[in-house]
């Protein structure tokens, strides 16, 4: 995923914001060589799902367990090994959004919105701005395509190298040719197809006399 390595100590497992990849070595060190494997893999897939862009204004804690659970469905699936006490997959087929939703809510604590590894295998953090801040909205597009670029030329390497599962090809797929929902098409349709040029503004005065402010 072209994701820059680099060694942080001061993390406790592994991260990444869509362009870095941060490692603990210690961390590193004391897991055999499946269980590497599957923790790289499990980084590369947060970025695959674009969740260094899509958390939004949602608690950094709970996004992480819900992203594991999306993400661990789908490196486990593809053969590769997770350590032990990670987050349990998530089965269903939802959305990060719609597992997220279904989390009980946690109490605010007083570290604010720190970041952190609560599902033991790697972090994924918010894709940061041009100087070093929060991105802006242009800047989360603009991450977000790169990641689909980035898919995309992972994927080609991976069926040259005869490597693409069969679940993977699929979420890749989806990811680079994703389907509207049709409630979504629907909507659109709606919107155009209904007159907007009424206005809460300048009531109607036909009827104020009766008492009724319409528009």
């Amino acid at each position: 995923m072209q994701l820059d390595l680099k060694e942080d100590q001061s993390c406790d497992t592994l991260w990444t914001d869509g362009k870095t990849l941060g490692y603990n070595p210690s961390y590193i060190g004391d897991l055999n060589l499946p269980e590497t494997k599957g923790t790289f893999a499990h980084e590369a897939v947060h970025v695959m799902l674009c969740h260094h862009t899509r958390r939004g204004d949602r608690d950094p804690e709970p996004w992480n367990v819900a992203a594991d659970a999306r993400v661990n469905q789908i490196v486990l699936d593809s053969g590769f090994t997770l350590p032990a006490g990670h987050i349990p997959p998530d089965r269903t087929g939802r959305s990060v959004e719609a597992i997220y939703a279904s989390l009980p809510k946690r109490q605010p604590s007083d570290d604010g919105d720190k970041q952190g590894d609560p599902g033991g295998c790697g972090e994924v953090r918010d894709t940061p701005g041009k100087d070093g801040g929060a991105a802006t909205k242009s800047e989360m597009a603009q991450a977000e395509a790169e990641a689909r670029v980035m898919t995309s030329q992972a994927a080609a390497s991976a069926k040259m190298m005869g490597q693409m599962t069969a679940g993977l090809a699929r979420l890749v797929e989806e990811i680079l040719e994703p389907r509207v929902p049709w409630r979504d098409v629907l909507r659109r349709f709606a919107d155009q197809s209904t007159p907007s040029d009424y206005s809460w503004t300048r009531p109607n005065r036909r009827y104020l006399a009766s008492g009724l402010y319409l528009p």
